[in-house]
């Protein structure tokens, strides 16, 4: 009994009402989406005769994609930007560093507690670098597309290396 409920759910799997032979793993009209669009493959890599053979050219260009970079207008206000970000939490890192080892000396027998909460609030410093750090490679990967701004790149290289100090900075803690 289990051996025929078995051959009945493969059979189940290969039963069609298309026209067409079965087993195929053609999809089913009911399978197939106006929103998904269907591409033909072409010829096979290292064919050299039969119909797909004269089908093989130069693969067209992505769709959608712009084959360069457009570099934004404002892309040395925004580096301004970020370097005023950097520049402040340049200044303001080692006082905060600072203060949080004096009050977790301070402390005594909770210490723990205070250098948790201190460590909290020295991380949190860091966090304005998401956004500003996510630009900049936006930025740089464009510049990469535009090498005649070269005074844009070296800026963008330079506020580059400062984030990586910063996030030594963060990553050793107090």
């Amino acid at each position: 009994m289990r051996a025929a409920l078995f051959l009945l759910a493969l059979l189940a799997g290969c039963a069609s009402t298309d026209d067409k032979a079965w087993p195929s793993l053609e999809p089913r009209s009911y399978e197939l989406s106006p929103l998904v669009p269907r591409v033909p493959l072409g010829a096979c890599a290292g064919c050299t005769s039969g119909p797909s053979a004269e089908a093989v050219s130069v693969p067209p260009p992505l769709l959608g994609l712009p084959q360069r970079a457009a570099l934004p207008a404002d892309a040395a206000a925004q580096l301004e930007a970020i370097e005023a970000i950097v520049a402040d939490i340049e200044q303001r890192w080692p006082a905060l560093r600072s203060e949080g080892l004096a009050a977790i000396a301070a402390a005594g027998e909770d210490q723990e507690g205070e250098r948790m909460v201190r460590a909290g609030r020295f991380e949190s410093l860091f966090l304005a670098l998401g956004e500003p750090s996510a630009t900049l490679d936006r930025l740089q990967g464009a510049l990469l597309d535009h090498p005649e701004q070269t005074a844009l790149a070296s800026r963008a290289a330079a506020l580059r290396q400062r984030l990586e100090q910063l996030e030594a900075v963060r990553s050793a803690g107090l």
